[in-house]
Order: C-alpha cells, then structure tokens, then sequence
C-alpha cells in the first residue's frame, strides 16, 4: 500500500522530535494526514503537540483505542505495542522505525517477537540494516525538523 492523500497515519512515540519532523514532511510532500502521539515524561523538550501525560500502562491503551481512526500506524522505537495493535487491527498497515540504539543494544532476533508484527520495517543508519539476522529494511535518513 501507498502513502498518499488518502491515508491518516498515526505515528506512535517521538523519539528526540524525530516522528514531528517525519509526520510534519510526509503531510507537506505526500498529502497525508499525521498524528503524533507521545508521553510527557518522553518529550522533556517539547517536540510533540499535546503530548499525553500519563503512565505507560494508559499511554499503552490510548493508544490501541487512538489507533482505530487511522490507515497507517507507524511505531518509533516503542516496538513492545507491536503485537497488541496488531491482535486489535490484523488489516491495519504497521510499520516499525528503528532510529538507532533500540536495536543495536539487543540485536534483531531478540526483538524478532515484535518486529515480524509489522509490514515494514524502517531504519534511520545503514548500520541497522547490516547488522547480524536483520530482516529486510528501508533505510530512512532521520531528517532535521528546522521548523520544530
């Protein structure tokens, strides 16, 4: 499936304001309508609009329930929620980003039960992409959000 007008993306979790310059360039260039939704406590420096302020455990559940007005899920980092959106949204499109240390630290078969939850995955370095028992990827240079 192709991103376009069409598609409402919600792109889970704003890693270091990452996810805000993604969502707010797809919107400009490819005609998508994008939420970014992220916890307080993980956006000490204010990258993401209304972030929710909450316990991991509510931010969990708003975020399965906020799921279902979308096409497209795209999940930064927080893989964990990987097999519970796709238990409640077996036809939704996920797609997992990877933007550096979350994978290095514990290699890809150890986050296998998550990752193969997903239609694609992204990576943000080459590095990701080469390293041992990495399914296959699409690089995604992380872009500078000058407009943040």
């Amino acid at each position: 499936k192709t991103l376009g007008a069409a598609n409402k993306i919600l792109h889970v979790f704003d890693t270091a304001g990452c996810a805000t310059a993604i969502a707010k360039s797809m919107d400009k260039y490819c005609g998508t309508q994008s939420r970014v939704i992220t916890r307080k406590a993980s956006d000490p420096f204010g990258f993401t609009e209304n972030p929710w302020n909450c316990s991991p455990y509510i931010f969990a559940l708003r975020t399965v329930l906020e799921a279902r007005k979308y096409d497209t899920i795209i999940i930064h980092v927080w893989d964990k929620c990987l097999p519970w959106l796709r238990r409640f949204y077996p036809s939704k499109q996920l797609v997992m980003f990877y933007h550096g240390s979350d994978i290095r630290k514990k290699g890809w078969l150890a986050k296998k039960k998550y990752w193969s939850k997903a239609d694609h995955i992204f990576v943000s370095t080459r590095d990701l992409a080469a390293l041992p028992n990495a399914p296959e990827v699409t690089i995604v240079p992380v872009i500078v959000g000058v407009d943040l």
